[in-house]
């Protein structure tokens, strides 16, 4: 399964551009985030339901977390999962697979 991530947030890609890209990605399913603070409770809700296969999928990488470290962690933990992640932006689509 492809699930999208799309999150707003002041100043970047509306939700709306985001949602296209993925669609146009073929995601299945969107988990869609508010631009509020650090806390990302939807994309904490998603990485729950996920499995070992399962990719998400982002428009960049800067939508999974708003610090690089906060990045990492969340990287690692879908990795530890066997969840990968698709960059489109960064034009990335191996993060997490072997």
């Amino acid at each position: 399964m492809i699930c999208g991530y799309v999150r707003s947030s002041k100043g970047c890609l509306a939700t709306t551009e985001q949602r296209r890209a993925l669609e146009a990605a073929d995601c299945n399913l969107f988990v869609e985030e508010g631009p509020d603070g650090k806390e990302r409770p939807e994309l904490d809700r998603l990485v729950g339901t996920l499995h070992a296969g399962d990719m998400v999928a982002v428009s960049s990488l800067d939508r999974l977390a708003p610090s690089l470290p906060q990045l990492l962690t969340t990287l690692a933990v879908l990795s530890e999962k066997g969840v990968c992640v698709w960059s489109l932006k960064e034009q990335i689509d191996k993060i997490g697979r072997a």
